[in-house]
């Protein structure tokens, strides 16, 4: 059970009946502490928070709180549709970082975080993918998307001229996956694990096509011989993996009895 009957007496007497939370807020002096101010600017839409109360959400925000002489982490969170063009004012400093440390001392201080409407950035695939991961990302940035089995397809936006880097595994030194075959929709990049691309001003799709395994099982009590054509099948018992087939691609087999 939560404390909630203590209020702001320097001391509490309760008697538990269950697990016990006790949380205890500790708010700024105003005879010493400055007025921190935060904004959201531009024409995208964002969010800054803190690790002493001070909460911006959403475009136009403005918002302030008392803070007293230290150092503090501020977050900001991008919504849907916009992407991060960096902190300003008093935080300008932290660039376009994600979380940025502000020190406060006796004066009021004040900070901003612009958002900007982004280009729509799509990345999809064809094939069979099965746990194999793509991640999506602005080079110089900290937000990244990971697409694998439970989101095949990621969206994101970014900055007109950013460049972007997608990758068809989960950390960028990995070689390519397995069954992964090229990369489509975007100029120079193919057969590589990692794709780096400059966003235009347009929405952009870009595709990752893994090829389709391909395998045979042979049952019953008989006996005979399957190959195919194409795929490199030749399977006399059990189960007989062949060769992966590009989207699209027909293949035949042929079953030949003892």
């Amino acid at each position: 059970a939560a404390v909630t009957a203590c209020g702001s007496a320097p001391t509490c007497t309760f008697t538990p009946t269950g697990r016990a939370t006790v949380r205890l807020i500790w708010k700024a002096d105003p005879a010493t502490a400055a007025t921190v101010s935060a904004s959201v600017l531009g024409s995208g839409s964002g969010d800054i928070t803190s690790n002493f109360g001070l909460s911006c959400l959403g475009a136009g925000c403005v918002a302030s709180a008392l803070a007293a002489p230290g150092t503090y982490q501020l977050t900001m969170r991008t919504n849907v549709g916009s992407y991060f063009v960096g902190w300003g004012g008093d935080a300008a400093s932290c660039g376009i970082n994600r979380t940025c440390e502000l020190t406060v001392g006796t004066s009021p201080v004040n900070v901003t975080a612009t958002f900007e409407p982004g280009v729509p950035v799509n990345l999809t695939h064809t094939g069979f993918m099965d746990l194999s991961l793509k991640t999506i990302s602005t080079v110089g940035r900290t937000d990244a998307q990971t697409c694998g089995s439970t989101q095949p397809n990621c969206r994101f936006f970014a900055a007109p001229g950013a460049t972007v880097r997608v990758s068809t595994h989960e950390r960028n030194e990995q070689p390519p996956a397995e069954l992964f075959h090229s990369w489509s929709g975007v100029p120079g990049c193919t057969t590589e694990a990692v794709c780096l691309f400059t966003v235009g001003t347009t929405e952009m799709t870009v595709n990752a096509e893994f090829s389709l395994p391909v395998s045979v099982t042979i049952e019953g009590a008989g006996s005979g011989r399957v190959t195919s054509n194409p795929g490199g099948v030749d399977c006399t018992s059990g189960t007989c993996n062949g060769s992966p087939l590009r989207v699209g691609q027909s293949i035949t087999f042929t079953a030949t009895p003892n």
